[in-house]
């Protein structure tokens, strides 16, 4: 005797040939994730930013004094970059010693810097225009993340002081 219930539906087994088009399905979707997220690296990524992590990483000390020999000038420096709206960056450096003083005959060295794409990459030495005021003009300054970076050098072209701002800059029409 035989016992029937009342589902009738049809169910299909899960065979060997089910599994092994599931098996291949999965990894088919993380092969295509995976190669779209290596596209996408090696295409943002500019390359090297430096040659030898070993040489860098022996001026940590050298670094470290300049920083501490920077801090002890004191100076003021304040930095205002504004971008007009045909893409052109106005840079102004206002430089005080620790006593309130204006520093002038800096060699005042700027450098602005695109971590995606560094062929863009710009380089300025402003021109003092006053006592203690410096300035300068970059042209074809595109929308996007820029790293300034500002050095002040000595007679003996050491840098003296040094400075690194991030600026973003956006289209007209976007908050």
């Amino acid at each position: 005797m035989s016992v029937q219930t009342g589902d009738t539906k049809s169910v299909r087994p899960f065979t060997g040939k089910k599994a092994l088009l599931w098996f291949l399905g999965f990894f088919a979707v993380i092969f295509a994730v995976n190669f779209t997220m290596v596209y996408m690296a090696i295409g943002s990524f500019p390359g090297l930013e430096v040659a030898s992590s070993y040489k860098v990483s022996q001026r940590y000390n050298e670094e470290i004094a300049q920083a501490r020999a920077q801090e002890e000038l004191g100076w003021q420096v304040d930095v205002s970059a504004n971008r007009t709206n045909d893409s052109v960056l106005h840079i102004k450096v206002n430089a005080l010693d620790k006593y309130g003083t204006k520093l002038n005959g800096e060699t005042v060295d700027v450098k602005l810097n695109r971590l995606s794409d560094k062929s863009h990459d710009k380089h300025l030495v402003l021109a003092e225009t006053s006592p203690g005021i410096y300035e300068g003009v970059i042209p074809e300054v595109a929308n996007g993340l820029w790293y300034l970076h500002l050095s002040f050098q000595n007679s003996n072209d050491e840098v003296v002081f040094r400075s690194r701002n991030k600026l973003l800059f956006k289209a007209d029409n976007q908050e």
